[in-house]
């Protein structure tokens, strides 16, 4: 298993190619203009504070989170480390319905139909899941992948 360092190293590496696709693939069949930009900061974030490591209380992503990071327990706890947070794309969706549950709440006390924005903003979802998606794939294969940088 890689250090944090290495961790936040391989995000910070891979951000390059990330960028280039996002601009070159994404608008092919996300058709929004800020999908790329969206996609990126999905990265970005799923590389900073929701990584598969948000799973351990001791994490960087965890530890950056600050005072926000005990919200994450029960997650931690149904998950265990390299749990299902730890699988590709089922993590990353664990994730981000995990964080969507209060706004969908929220959505349903002031009595705005979650549904419909939800599907009003499918492309920005994708979008968003995409860059987190492969913020989790470069996490995985520095966890997973022989020979690369193990603290």
């Amino acid at each position: 298993m890689s250090s944090g360092k290495a961790h936040d190293l391989s995000i910070a590496i891979m951000l390059p190619p990330v960028v280039i696709t996002a601009f070159i693939y994404l608008p092919t069949f996300i058709h929004t203009a800020a999908a790329p930009i969206i996609a990126i900061s999905g990265y970005l974030i799923g590389g900073v504070w929701m990584s598969p490591d948000i799973d351990l209380k001791q994490s960087r992503p965890s530890q950056r989170l600050s005072i926000l990071s005990p919200l994450w327990k029960p997650y931690r706890k149904a998950s265990g480390h390299r749990g299902f947070s730890h699988v590709p794309v089922v993590g990353t969706l664990s994730r981000m319905i995990y964080i969507a549950i209060p706004a969908i709440f929220w959505a349903l006390i002031v009595s705005y139909n979650p549904t419909n924005f939800l599907w009003q903003n499918r492309e920005n979802l994708a979008a968003i899941f995409l860059g987190l998606e492969a913020s989790c794939f470069v996490h995985l294969i520095m966890d997973y992948v022989p020979g690369l940088n193990r603290n």
